[in-house]
This record gives structure tokens, sequence and C-alpha cells, in this order.
């Protein structure tokens, strides 16, 4: 910090002027007596040489000072000077000083002269001395003292304070001590002679010597013993007070003894003085160092005090510019607030200031809050938590906050600090993260439970594909059962198909890539054909179905066709699903009421409704109302969610209009029209429906067998199934067949052909083969220059896959399974000719084991899974007592049993209406029922076996049926039980 510039603090400004211990001005102090001894050696050495009384001896009354001590303070002068630049030098100097001191007093204790006062010349001035040129015995012992203390500091590097400090006290004490002997005539008056007989400019040598080096040691700590140091100057003074009150009371025993007066009141004026002198000059040195030493120690707490002072102000400065500060006193009484603060708040500092908390209290924690928040601060201890507060415009912020009672001395709290940091963002991350956290659980709950039934929807349609498909092969069934079989097969293949279809749909939907290219269309005529799909389903239910208009309806309107008619399918079939008494009825209109007009399509059942938390998951992917839906009623939960996003793509949506448990559902569908201007309105759109229903194109395949007659096609395909489906189809519509098996047969066997001027006219590519697929054979073909038809047929029906295939070379794209009218009229758009390959059967025999005699209870409720299984069990020789549900399986159990003739097995659908087969089980063995029951259900996810034998059940068994595995199955159980039975 630059001396002068002022720093603020709470309103008080402090000048950085420091009046504290510089060591540069020390420094300069102690050379200044180290030059003044070279000065005063050098002035006496000269006053030798040039013969002048006044320099070496100052009056001829005093003591002249000898060669040998001028010579000594010379060398020491320089020691003091280059102390700390030449330390070399500096010992050399004082070494050769004491070497001169210490002979010197050899010299006075052992009575010898060893010539050193004409070492260096004779002297050339007459004066008065005891020995020629030797320097009295305490300017000896002074030099030596000088000497050490110079040594010990050049080598010490001026570290050993007390030491050296204690040196120079004791020569500033000595040649102080001779100064007040020329003063006060010590020497004639209490006989001081040894201790006066230095020069008067020595005895001021060795005060300038002595100083200066004191300061060398007050530069390099001395300070902070500056009590030893006075201690050691009153201890010394002490010494000379009573040495001097020893002499005088000799002089007042000798004055006594002489009865002079006169002697008396001269030696006691005399000693008086000299005690006064004495003891002001040892007050005086003792009182300035005490003085220096206060004035050395209040600067350097000043200072302490300014720095200390300046990194609070820079701490605070840190603290404002990072958190949001206030204080409060310990009432809760805001006392400041910094500008964060204000800023966050929206409040200024004076519309704060003296008020409490409150002002910016949000409402958002409870009473609880706050009171356990006071009982901390309260009791002392520091309160830390998030809380959320207003701001003045009403919006919400939250603050982690920290608050700190501050206490006096006494222990009472004056005030209290509270340190924020704005956490807002934080909290929306973190809120976020918790509302994400939520749904991810949601969809991947909602996940489990779509695979789950999504399982038992594919394989409940696949038990009756592949049972029915066996019951085929059998040799001992009429025409009539043939065809029953047939059709059972054929319509469960169809309802499989309409569940991938919908998966497919959701997800061309999901990835933008949904066709809804709108057209023009006849909504009547789109109408009729929906209704003449669904009133078989109706019917069957023995539900009413009935179909009206309100109003004129535009002859045409411009959407796609395509999908209106998948989203009125959706709608009307789901609610003959969920009606089983009543009526269902859709009812269509023209709303004019908007900016676009659209059409109305409101389906209404008398069914059994729906509450509101069923409603807000309606339209949502993979979910129904709850899960007792899906248990009863079966389906993907897609259905719904499907129409909804075709509904939105058609310019429209599908909404609830008003729903009531066991009341029924009104389910509004609307699609933009597009511009109806200059379109023809028909004011009986009833009668236009029905025109459309009687015309709408009837398939005729038996028209389409003969359409392909004569044409040549080369069917590449690796599955046997497959190859005979196509190729029986293909032949039954007149056309020669040849198959292959993969795309390297096929891609030789079309070249042959070429090259030998019998090309086939269509080759019909699988694209996912063995050895060679369908892509790289096409590729291969066209880089051969082949240029006829080829016809891509796969399983692969996602976004993308029809594009691939087309890059690849196809001329055109059919997905499995295949829908024959359409397969066969793609196949006349690129006719040619083509050999016949003969088809081959596989023939299978089927495993039947038999049952003779043993009683099974089947629980069953889909009609066609029923009729398929009892059909095996029976062939089989069992006896079959089927119901439709879980109540009437518990019951029908329980009562054979107490009739003491229980069924040997029991077959247990999972998935049944009123009752699942799983509480069913759990209520048998509830009470005491032993016999074997085994799960039969479409679900197998990982842990189902596992979670139905906690239930109750002795074993497992997953749709589609195996014949030969579940007859297998139910025969160990039952010869086990016969041999139990016969040994009981």
């Amino acid at each position: 910090m630059a001396s002068g510039q002022p720093v603020r603090h709470k309103g008080v400004t402090i000048h950085a002027t420091l009046r504290h211990y510089e060591p540069a001005f020390a420094e300069r102090q102690w050379r200044i007596s180290g030059v003044l001894a070279v000065v005063l050696g050098a002035a006496v050495l000269f006053g030798w040489y040039a013969k002048n009384a006044t320099l070496v001896q100052i009056h001829s009354s005093f003591v002249p000072m000898q060669f040998n001590t001028a010579l000594c303070f010379l060398l020491c002068g320089f020691g003091v000077m280059f102390l700390d630049r030449r330390p070399k030098l500096v010992v050399a100097t004082a070494s050769v000083t004491i070497v001169i001191s210490i002979l010197t007093l050899g010299e006075y204790f052992f009575g010898v002269s060893l010539g050193l006062d004409q070492l260096f010349m004779q002297h050339y001035i007459t004066v008065e001395t005891p020995d020629p040129g030797r320097m009295a015995p305490n300017t000896a012992m002074c030099f030596t003292i000088t000497g050490t203390a110079l040594v010990v500091a050049a080598r010490s590097n001026a570290r050993a304070v007390r030491t050296i400090g204690g040196l120079a006290l004791m020569v500033v004490i000595i040649g102080s001590v001779a100064l007040i002997g020329y003063l006060f005539s010590l020497k004639t008056s209490y006989g001081w002679e040894g201790y006066t007989s230095m020069a008067v400019h020595t005895a001021c040598g060795f005060v300038a010597l002595g100083t200066g080096l004191f300061l060398v040691a007050w530069e390099n700590g001395l300070n902070e013993h500056g009590v030893a140091a006075i201690t050691s100057m009153f201890g010394a003074g002490a010494l000379i007070v009573l040495w001097h009150v020893a002499a005088l009371h000799n002089a007042l025993e000798d004055a006594l003894i002489s009865r002079s007066s006169t002697a008396i009141l001269d030696r006691s004026l005399n000693g008086t003085v000299a005690l006064v002198a004495v003891a002001g000059l040892l007050s005086t040195s003792a009182i300035a160092i005490v003085l220096r030493q206060l004035r050395m120690n209040a600067a350097s707490l000043e200072h302490r005090v300014v720095n200390r002072t300046r990194e609070l102000a820079s701490q605070k400065y840190a603290l404002d510019e990072h958190s949001l500060v206030a204080i409060t006193d310990s009432s809760g009484e805001i006392t400041y607030a910094n500008d964060k603060f204000c800023k966050i708040s929206q409040y200024s500092r004076e519309e704060l200031i003296g008020q409490n908390h409150r002002i910016v209290n949000s409402g958002f924690h409870p009473h609880e809050f706050w009171a356990k928040l006071w009982k901390t601060i309260a009791t002392g201890n520091v309160w830390h938590g998030e809380v959320c507060n207003n701001a003045k415009d009403g919006s919400k912020y939250w603050m982690d906050t920290t608050i700190v009672p501050l206490q006096d001395v006494d222990g009472r709290i004056t005030q209290y600090i509270a340190i924020r940091t704005n956490i807002t963002e934080h909290k929306k991350t973190e809120d976020a993260l918790q509302v994400a956290k939520t749904q991810a659980d949601a969809a991947n709950h909602a996940k489990s439970e779509f695979l789950a039934n999504m399982s038992h929807e594919i394989r409940t349609p696949m038990t009756a594909i592949l049972g029915f498909t066996e019951n085929l092969i059998e040799n001992d069934l009429s025409e009539a059962e043939k065809k029953s079989c047939v059709r059972t097969t054929q319509r469960n293949g169809e309802n499989l198909l309409a569940i991938i279809n919908d998966i497919l749909d959701l997800s061309k939907i999901e990835a933008g890539k949904m066709d809804a290219k709108r057209t023009s269309c006849e909504p009547c005529a789109v109408i009729a054909e929906v209704c003449s799909l669904v009133r078989d389903h109706a019917d069957a239910k023995g539900l009413a179905f009935n179909m009206e208009y309100e109003g004129a309806i535009p002859k045409t309107i411009q959407t796609n066709a395509v999908r209106l008619r998948q989203v009125l399918i959706n709608l009307i079939g789901n609610a003959i699903k969920f009606t089983e008494t009543g009526s269902v009825r859709m009812v269509t209109r023209l709303d004019n009421n908007h900016d676009e007009p659209c059409m109305q399509f409101d389906v209404i059942d008398t069914g059994r409704g729906m509450d509101k938390d069923s409603v807000s998951n309606l339209f949502q992917s993979f979910t129904q109302a709850d899960y007792s839906t899906t248990r009863s009623f079966g389906g993907t939960g897609i259905g719904l969610s499907i129409s909804k996003r075709l509904a939105v793509l058609l310019g429209g949506d599908i909404t609830i209009v008003e729903t009531e448990i066991g009341v029924g559902s009104t389910v509004r569908a609307t699609v933009a029209t597009g511009s109806l201007e200059g379109v023809k309105m028909l004011d009986d759109p009833l009668s236009s429906t029905a025109v459309a229903q009687n015309e709408h194109p009837q398939s005729n395949l038996k028209a389409l067998r003969t359409d392909l007659n004569g044409l040549r096609i080369l069917l590449v395909e690796d599955g046997p199934d497959n190859q005979r489906l196509i190729s029986f189809i293909l032949k039954k519509a007149g056309a020669q067949v040849t198959v292959k098996e993969n795309g390297k047969l096929a891609l030789d066997n079309a070249l042959a052909e070429r090259d030998a001027g019998k090309p086939y006219d269509v080759i019909l590519m699988d694209m996912q083969m063995p050895v060679m697929d369908g892509y790289e054979a096409t590729r291969m073909l066209r880089r051969e220059g082949y240029t006829l038809p080829i016809i891509a047929i796969t399983a692969h029906a996602l976004h993308g896959d029809r594009e691939r295939c087309i890059n690849a070379g196809c001329n055109d794209f059919m997905t499995k399974p295949l829908d024959r009218p359409k397969f066969i009229k793609l196949i006349l758009d690129y006719t040619h000719d083509q050999q016949q390959r003969p088809d081959t059967d596989l023939i299978e025999t089927p495993l039947r084991l038999p049952l003779q005699g043993c009683r099974i209870l089947l629980a069953e409720d889909n009609p066609t899974n029923l009729l398929l299984v009892s059909g095996i069990l029976k062939k089989s020789g069992a006896v079959i007592t089927a119901v439709n549900n879980g109540k009437l399986a518990l019951d029908t159990a329980l009562a054979a049993r107490d009739r003491g003739s229980p069924f040997d097995i029991i077959l247990m659908d999972i998935q049944m209406p009123i009752m699942g087969g799983d509480e069913a089980t759990k209520l048998l063995r509830d009470d005491g029922y032993g016999e074997t029951i085994i799960a039969l259900t479409a679900h197998a996810m990982e842990g189902d076996r596992e979670k139905y034998l906690e239930f109750g059940f002795d074993d497992y068994e997953t749709k589609p049926i195996n014949r030969a595995k579940l007859i297998e199955n139910i025969s160990a159980y039952f010869e086990n039980r016969e041999i139990i039975v016969a040994h009981g």
C-alpha cells in the first residue's frame, strides 16, 4: 500500500502514513556512527603527524587520545560502516583491534612494556601521559568489547542481537561514565582516576560506536527483547549509583574527620549533582528506549490493523461480489443488505433497512420450518438450508442460505449475518431432472407392461395359428373341420398382422415419417367402408351399430382416406370392444365454426366408461385405462395413441367429449376438410353412403388366379415355408415359378437364363438371405447389365427399408405377409415369361400321447384357444371341463373336490376377466386345494415362471402351445397321481 493512500472501512478513513520503525533509517544511523569513529580516528592520527595538540588533547587539562587509540577507532569505524557488505573486512579490522587492546591490557596486568606505543612512530608532541602512547585500561577494555561485538555481528549475520546489544550497552556505559567524570570532577573528588583517565573525545567516540552497534542489534530484532535491554541498563546504572554512594560516604567521613563544613558541602553537592546526573542520564536513556519501543509497537500494531482492515475490506468485497449478504439485529430487523440482495429481491436498500425478512417470504415453507430455523440461531448455532423467497414482482427464487449468529463478550446475540447463494437455476434443473426421472420411471413401467401385454397379444393369435395349422395335418378331419381350421388360422393371422402394423405405424409417426398426404376423397365412401368392416364385429357381440349424419356433408374433402379410415376403425373398434350391452353409433357432421372447416366424427357407446385418471392416460403410447382393462379386454394400448397422432397429421384431433363410469363414453375425432369452395353439399348423405357401400369393390381372387398365365418368375427366398406359400399363390395365378434359396444361386441362374435367351419376366428377391443377401445380388445383377424387373419381397417394413431396396436396384417393394390381390397386381405391371419348378411338401407326423381318463379343468377366456386346447386334450383321451374366467374355475374346482371327485389337472390361463388365474390359484391354495395346477399363459417374460410358482402353480406352459410338450407334461403329472392313488 502506498504511503498516504486512504482506506475506507465502515465510513472511517485510515491514512496509511505509518510512523513505524524504518530499517533504512536505523541503517543510516549506525553507518553514521561508523563514519564518526573513522573521522575521529583519522583526525587524531593527523594531529599526531601534524603535531597539533588540540586535535590530540583538545584541552591541556584533558587526557590526550593516544596514537593506538586513534588507530583502533579508525579500524572499528570501518568495521561498523561495512558490517553488512564486507563481513571478511569487518572480521579483519575487529581482530586487529582486539589484538591491540588485549596486548595493552596485558601490559597493565603484567607490568611490562611490549613497545606497542612505539610500534608505528615516536611521539612528536610533548603531552602529559603516564606511558608514552599507551591507551588507558578502560579504553582497551572498550575496544576489546567493541571488536568482539563486530566479530559476532559479522559471523552470525547480525542475528545474535542479545549479545551485540549487551556488548554495545557496556561500551556506551563505560564511555558515559568517563564523560561524567570530566563533567563533575569525579577524578579529583572521589578518586575515579581509573575510570575517567580516557580522553574526553575517546569517551565520545565510544558512546558513538556503542550507539551504532546498539542500533545494529535493534534493526535485527532487539525490539522484541527491549525489556531485557532496559533491565540491563538499569542494572548497570544501579551499580554506578551504588558506587557513587559508597564514594560519597567515604568523602563525608573524610570531611567529618577534618571538621570542614565547606569540604562536606562541596563534596555532598558534587556527589549529589553527580548522582542526579547519572540517574537522569540513565532514566532518560531508559525512557527513550521505552518510548521508542512503544512507538515501534504502536506503529507495528497500526500497520497490522491497516493490513487487517484491508484484508477484511477485500474479503467483504469478494463476499459481496459472490453472495447475497444481509445483516439483522437480534430482533430480526434488517440493518444491512448488499447490492446483490437488493437486485434479486427487487427492493431498494432503503426499502429493506428496518424491515423483517418477512418482506420476501414466499409462503412456500410451513410454520414449522421457520420455527426450527429461529430455534437454531437463537441458541447461538449456525443454520444452513434452502429457502424459497418472493421478489417484489411476485416471482419466486431459491437461496442456499447460511445464517450465523454473532455474540458479544457476555454471550448475548447482537446480530445475525445471512449469507446466501442464488440456486434458482439449480432448483429448476433439479425439478426438471425429477420430472424426467418420474417420466422415465413411468415410461419404463409402461414399457414393461407393454412388453408383457404384447407377449400376450402376439402369442394368443400365434397359439391359434400354430395349433390349427397342426390340426390341418391330421388325416381324420372332415372337410368342414379343415375349412374351420383354415378360417380360424386366417382370422388370427390377420389379428397378428394388425398388431404388427400398429407398432410399425407408431414407429413411423414418432420418427416423423408417417405418410399422410391429403388428396380429394369422398367422406361418405370412407364411412361406408368403415361401417361394413366393423358391423360384423358388433353383430357378433349382439350390439346395435348405427351410423347417423347431422346436417349436410360435403361430397369431397381434402384428406388422406387411408389414414381417416384407420382412425375411424380404431375408434369404433375400441368402442365395440369395451361395450358389452347396448349400442355403438357414429354421428358425422360438418363444423364450420372455425377458421378452417372440419369434419367431426362422434363415436358414442354405452360401455363401461372411464374416470378422470384413466382419461388422462388414454392417449399415451402402450397404456390403457388400467391393468384390469388389459386383463379383461386385451390389446396393445397403442391404438388410440396412433389414432390421435394420425388425426393431428390430418389437421384435427381426438378428444373425450364425455364419459361416465357404467354409462358410456363419447369420443370425437376431427379432421380438416381443406377448402370447400365449389364443393357439392349432400343434403341426404345417408343415401350416398348406402350407394357407396354397395359400390365398394370386392376382391375376386378367382379372377386373379389366371392373370399370370405364361409368366416366368424367379422366386429368391431362403425360407421353405415362404417358398411353398408364394409358389402356391403364383402357380394358382398361372405363373411358372423357379425357386432359389440365396442370392448367389439367383445371380448365377438369372444371368445364365438371360444369356440363353430365356430371361425371367420378373425376379422376386428376398433381401435377407444366407451366402449372399438380396441387396448384394441385386447390385451385382445391375452391374452385369440386367435390366428386367426385380421386386423386393421382405419382412422389413420400417421407415427407410423401401429406399434401401430401391437404392440397391430393385424396381419395387412388397412387404410380408403378402396381400394377394396387391401382390398379383404388382407383378402384372411387369409381364414376362418363365418356367415352372415343382412344389415340394414337408410331411410331419403329429405326436399324440394318450391321457385316457384324465379329468382336466381348462380355464381359458379366448374362444379360439379354448377350442384348440380342448381339441388337443380330447384327442389324447382327456375329459375336459371348460370355463372362461378365474371365478368359475375357483368355484368349479372346489365343488368337484367337495363332491369327492377332484380334477386331476387344472390348466389355468393367467389373464382372464372377472378373476385372473393367478388370483384364482392363490385362493385355491389358501383353501387347501392340493391337486396339480399348471399355468397356461401367453406371458413369457423373464421371471414369470418364478412369479407363478409363488402363486401356487405346479408348473408353467407358455403360448403358443407346443402340443407334444403339453401332453407330455400333463401325462407326467397324471401318471404320478395315478401311482400315488394306487398306493394310497
